[in-house]
């Protein structure tokens, strides 16, 4: 099934649920290269988890479309960093979102790629280690650490 996911996912509230803040003032900007933002969940690692169906801002149009904890796991999974960077303090702000985006990265083995432990780690610190421990992420852990060893 097509979806839409990335930053055009993240102007839209296809989550009834989702508290973040979103990128809707920018969602005619990402709507001009839909094409770009357009996934298919036969082919997605997270398949079609927290894919929804919803009205298109501005349009109107019914799509289907991440929530915007799936939206950001897809861009992890596409190890687009320079996206992501600083996107959770634009466009999400909210820990229940956090939660779910961390949640939903553990399932689906994304915190075996020591690419995306160390982003996660460099843009949520304390709290991504946090949740680790508390997860029992040992693994995510050591590799954290044998970044810092010298």
């Amino acid at each position: 099934m097509k979806y839409y996911s990335g930053l055009l996912a993240l102007s839209q509230y296809a989550y009834e649920e989702d508290d973040s803040a979103g990128l809707g003032a920018d969602a005619s900007k990402y709507l001009a290269e839909a094409d770009k933002y357009e996934r298919d969940t036969d082919f997605a690692k997270l398949g079609n988890e927290e894919v929804f169906s919803t009205v298109i801002i501005p349009t109107g149009e019914v799509k289907q479309c991440a929530s915007h904890a799936r939206a950001y796991c897809d861009l992890l999974v596409e190890h687009d960093f320079e996206s992501l960077r600083d996107i959770y303090l634009i466009a999400i702000k909210s820990y229940s979102v956090l939660n779910r985006i961390l949640l939903m990265s553990r399932k689906h083995g994304l915190l075996k790629d020591k690419e995306i432990v160390k982003f996660l780690n460099d843009e949520f610190g304390l709290s991504f280690r946090g949740h680790l421990v508390m997860v029992g992420e040992d693994k995510a852990l050591a590799d954290i650490l044998e970044e810092y060893q010298v």
